[in-house]
């Protein structure tokens, strides 16, 4: 099996007409897209990897502000932004 990686501006418009984006998504949101092949030619699988959203960074970071610390969506947002409990310390006693 064979994983071939394609950067966003490589996309031929053949490529662009047959894909069905997630909902709200252009390619102008594609970072890049990934193809696993099998020994010959056959498409086992094809994904497109979007860049990073600023409207999910906006609620991560509002999550770390106002949410509940014990909440699994508060956990995920800290290891997505990758920040630290003094960091987020520091920032809840501003916003006080």
């Amino acid at each position: 099996m064979k994983t071939t990686r394609i950067e966003a501006n490589e996309i031929t418009e053949e490529q662009k007409e047959t894909v069905i984006l997630q909902y709200g998504m252009t390619f102008d949101d594609v970072d890049y897209y990934t193809m696993k092949r099998r020994h010959g030619q056959n498409v086992i699988s094809a994904h497109y990897i979007y860049k990073e959203n600023d409207d999910k960074n906006l609620i991560d970071g509002l999550q770390m502000l106002y949410g509940n610390k014990h909440s699994k969506e508060y956990r995920s947002a800290k290891k997505r932004l990758g920040v630290t409990n003094d960091q987020v310390n520091s920032a809840r006693r501003l916003v006080k």
